[in-house]
């Protein structure tokens, strides 16, 4: 009895014990003012791998374990020298072997493979911000980063792009890194590369803390603009400098540099994330490079040891990219900076990082580095976070695997929990065309709403199974709201317009469909949280010069959020031939219809409310105003995981642009996307194999082919666009010999080209304009364009003043001004067609 009182007391003193133990350790957890992570949130350990060229350290990429589809892959390209060499740093304690694969740039066709040969280790040195390589030491030198090299064999089509694959080999695991190459009889890279640096290193004052002030002893550049920023913040470059050749030719670059700064803050070290973009171009007559553009994205970069009470109420903060969900009540936020996702309770004053591994070592394992977005599913007021990750994991027990990842976070229990993930082939920018712009989880049916697979989809977490709601369609024709809770799409895929349209509200998961008797439907778009669609009588639904129809509607409706129509715009013999969403209000360009033919009146505009957002607080100035911030420890619970595969068809015959923040959209036809990347800049590219349509180039001020182009005469206008490409393929390069007449005037310019050679391939860039086809002209090649008086001719020349092209069927050349060249152009309906080499 005596030992059953003892070893009671025993168990009650040691329960004692533990419970004052555990409540000292929850009072810490739960009390410091510091950045700190979890045991249970694993660092990066995938190598990284860069490309060593010149002494330049270029283009880390990132390791994957899922085999990605790089048709839509345009994170880097390396310029290769004559000699077709190539070498690659690989860091870290890597010991197995370099693989590489030379394909095609669809990434589908293999066309060399082998092993890249040891070099040696090399020297670093990032003593002016950027990593250089000073030397390499052969032999071996345990922990340094080691240089592998391959020349490839194969002969390389000049300016051609090739998908490069590096294979790191390890016991059993293969880790893929995937870049592009591309190679130039002069290719200008080190000037360009080196103009880069300059003009960071001009615009970026220093590295130390002193940084911003005195005079740094260099001539001013007048081209590199003044930036507040550095006067703000007072920077130390945190990291250093590895440049990212997104785009390159012959003597055009665009080329990215990411790092990270530091800005003291009344004895608190401030961090951001800084994104520049440099398009530059080398002019060979002066030996000089330009800067035509750059932009700047500055993200800061949060971490709760950043506040104190001498914190200062008056900082700047820079959040170019921030996004931000509160609880209806308004007390708790999720939110994200920099690619890292946090959990903020404003009554307790806590913050938790729920996405970002937080490395002292930010270089290699900060999310502001990695291609991936956090997608903000909710936020309820328990605390109870759901959230995706899209994209290729960062860190932990999934990194390098591509995919979604959708997570929950409980508050109450400091725990995160992976409830499914979908492994996927498509490449980060292709990701964001569907999944990086909606996801959506139902708690009580345990199902995942996305848009993938050219789908919107919804999957049973469960069981891994899913159901499309929608028909196989390109995604760019299923629209999301900007806060990402409501989603529109199509009955049909046609692009002649729908019988029927849906509209799904996630908050409340109420559907509903629209129809109009004997018209036809078109979704216009969201703006803010309503839905605007047109009607169109099939009668005013044409075919325009590019193939695709255009739509003069003879209603605008606007639907709210409730799914009620809100606003039907009507007016008595008005039609609607442009629609343009803004906040508020919405410009409608009409026209009216007179003896069959519709001819341009005043415009309109059409105003609507906006439903206000839930929550008061503001983010993320609401967290500068506390004067204690507490950061909690979040454990990653991995019990459930459901997995399943998807293997999409990228859509064949649609056209995207790429540009300075990556993929900019995606269009039915290549007119369309010419348009939108003339205007905005970027690279065209065709979704069938990745090929560039229409790439970053220089516009000469003047240029000509006509010397070279062989003219061709014809009897009728019915025979000019055919005769125009013919004339296209012989000054190409190809055999016409054999090529019948009729057979391309039945086929028309494009069929008619691509199935008569296998040189070039023909292009409808109907609805560009005449600057877009003039670029083509620039770099070399003549385009056919519809006159007024209804025949086709072939452009040979240009200037800033005037155009020259030879008309077949007046069988002469005929300048024009530019200006009045442009008004045919634009009265015959922008019918324009020109070829690209295959």
């Amino acid at each position: 009895m005596a030992e059953k009182i003892i070893g009671t007391v025993l168990k009650v003193a040691l329960f004692v014990a533990l419970f004052a133990m555990s409540a000292y350790t929850v009072n810490y957890i739960f009390n410091q003012n510091a950045n700190k992570v979890s045991e249970e949130q694993d660092l990066t350990s995938l190598p990284d791998v860069s490309v060593y060229r010149d002494g330049n350290i270029i283009n880390k990429m990132e390791g994957y374990r899922t085999k990605l589809d790089t048709r839509l892959e345009r994170n880097g390209i390396v310029p290769i020298s004559s000699d077709k060499k190539l070498e690659i740093i690989v860091d870290g304690d890597f010991s197995g072997k370099v693989k590489y694969e030379l394909r095609d740039g669809s990434g589908e066709n293999l066309i060399e493979d082998g092993e890249m040969e040891y070099v040696g280790t090399a020297s670093l040195d990032n003593s002016n911000g950027f990593a250089k390589v000073s030397g390499i030491n052969t032999g071996e030198a345990e922990g340094n980063d080691k240089v592998y090299a391959i020349s490839i064999r194969m002969d390389l089509v000049e300016s051609a792009e090739y998908t490069f694959v590096i294979i790191l080999k390890q016991d059993d695991e293969q880790i893929r890194y995937y870049t592009r190459v591309v190679s130039f009889e002069k290719d200008n890279y080190r000037k360009l590369l080196d103009y880069a640096a300059e003009y960071s290193q001009n615009i970026f004052p220093s590295t130390t803390l002193n940084a911003g002030t005195g005079d740094k002893g260099k001539e001013k550049d007048e081209s590199v603009p003044e930036d507040d920023l550095w006067v703000d913040i007072n920077p130390m470059l945190a990291t250093s400098i590895v440049p990212r050749i997104k785009e390159f030719t012959e003597d055009t670059a665009l080329i990215e540099l990411k790092y990270i700064v530091k800005s003291p803050d009344n004895d608190v070290i401030v961090e951001y994330g800084v994104c520049d973009n440099i398009y530059i171009s080398y002019d060979e007559e002066e030996d000089k490079v330009n800067l035509v553009s750059s932009t700047r994205n500055v993200d800061e970069l949060f971490a709760s040891g950043n506040f104190s009470s001498e914190s200062n109420p008056d900082r700047k903060h820079y959040t170019d990219r921030s996004r931000y969900i509160w609880s209806e009540n308004g007390y708790k936020c999720a939110f994200i900076l920099a690619g890292e996702l946090w959990f903020y309770d404003s009554k307790e004053v806590k913050a938790a990082r729920l996405y970002g591994c937080g490395s002292k070592n930010k270089e290699k394992d900060y999310s502001l580095f990695n291609p991936s977005d956090v997608r903000i599913v909710s936020v309820s007021n328990d605390g109870v976070v759901l959230y995706a990750v899209v994209g290729r994991m960062d860190y932990g027990r999934f990194e390098g695997e591509n995919g979604i990842f959708l997570y929950e976070y409980r508050a109450d229990k400091m725990e995160t929990k992976l409830l499914f993930r979908i492994e996927s082939d498509e490449s980060y920018e292709a990701l964001k065309l569907g999944p990086s712009r909606f996801i959506w989880y139902d708690e009580k049916k345990s199902e995942l709403y996305t848009i993938i697979d050219d789908c919107f989809r919804v999957y049973n977490i469960r069981d891994g199974k899913y159901t499309d709601i929608s028909v196989k369609m390109p995604q760019d024709m299923i629209y999301v709201s900007e806060e990402g809770d409501r989603i529109a799409y199509p009955g049909t895929a046609d692009e002649d317009g729908t019988d029927e349209i849906f509209f799904m509200n996630m908050k409340t998961m109420k559907t509903f469909s629209y129809k109009e008797p004997n018209k036809k439907l078109k979704i216009i778009g969201f703006k803010d949280d309503v839905l605007v669609y047109g009607a169109a009588e099939p009668d005013n639904i044409k075919n325009g010069g590019d193939g695709h129809p255009v739509f003069t509607y003879s209603n605008i409706f606007v639907i709210d959020d409730e799914g009620r129509v809100s606003k039907n715009y009507k007016k008595q013999n008005i039609f609607i031939k442009d629609v343009e969403l803004t906040s508020n209000d919405i410009k409608l360009q009409r026209v009216v219809k007179t003896d069959g033919k519709f001819e341009d009146t005043e415009d309109d505009h059409l105003t609507y409310k906006v439903h206000q957002k839930s929550g008061d607080g503001k983010m993320p100035d609401v967290l500068y105003e506390r004067t204690r911030m507490n950061e909690i420890v979040v454990k990653e619970n991995t019990e459930f995981s459901i997995i399943t595969t998807c293997n999409p068809e990228n859509s064949n015959g649609r056209f995207y642009v790429f540009w300075d923040g990556g993929i900019k959209g995606s269009f039915a036809s290549i007119g369309k996307a010419l348009v939108y990347a003339q205007s905005n800049g970027g690279v065209v590219i065709s979704g069938d194999n990745g090929s560039v349509v229409c790439g970053i180039s220089k516009s000469d001020p003047f240029n000509t082919v006509a010397e070279d182009v062989e003219y061709i005469p014809c009897q009728s206008d019915g025979e000019s666009l055919a005769v125009c490409a013919l004339m296209s393929m012989k000054y190409a390069g190809a055999d016409i010999s054999g090529v019948d007449l009729n057979t391309i005037s039945e086929k028309g310019f494009v069929d008619g080209i691509n199935e008569n050679n296998e040189i070039i391939n023909g292009l409808n860039i109907s609805g560009s304009d005449v600057d877009t086809a003039i670029s083509f002209l620039s770099n070399g090649k003549p385009f056919a364009v519809k006159i007024e008086e209804g025949r086709f001719v072939l452009v040979v020349s240009y200037n800033d003043e005037a155009i020259r092209y030879y008309d077949p069927v007046q069988d002469k050349e005929v300048k024009l001004s530019r200006s009045s060249f442009e008004k045919e152009v634009d009265a015959a309906g922008r019918e324009i067609y020109v070829y690209m080499f295959r």
